[in-house]
């Protein structure tokens, strides 16, 4: 089985309001755990919270990021043979990215690898 690489890296937040008021980043983030459940669609790719909820006033997010191809194609080894499924209708292959947003400190946590949900997406489903 193949090892998965996973690095992460530290980001600090700065935010713009459309009516150049200062940024409550506390009041901001902890608004945030209604990202839960949040799926956006462009093209084939998708990104889905499957988790935002508040602990010691952090903001821990559970993203998954993927295509939404409608056959997934495995090879087993052992029976040398080929399975094929069909990705049923609101269900697509992805990999799981974690965040937490401190908002006190202004700063991101996120953990990077490859095909994982990056730091330009995660602000980008934020400012969405």
């Amino acid at each position: 089985m193949a090892r998965r690489h996973v690095r992460l890296e530290l980001y600090s937040i700065h935010g713009h309001l459309d009516n150049d008021n200062p940024v409550d980043y506390v009041s901001l983030f902890s608004a945030m755990v209604a990202l839960e459940g949040h799926h956006h669609i462009e093209g084939y790719r998708q990104v889905a919270i499957g988790r935002a909820a508040l602990f010691a006033g952090r903001l821990f997010i559970v993203a998954y990021i993927g295509s939404s191809d409608r056959n997934i194609l495995l090879f087993d080894i052992t029976a040398r043979t080929e399975l094929t499924e069909l990705t049923p209708p609101g269900r697509f292959e992805a990999r799981k990215t974690y965040a937490m947003i401190d908002p006190k400190l202004r700063l991101v946590l996120i953990a990077i690898g490859r095909g994982n949900l990056g730091p330009s997406d995660l602000a980008q489903l934020i400012e969405d």
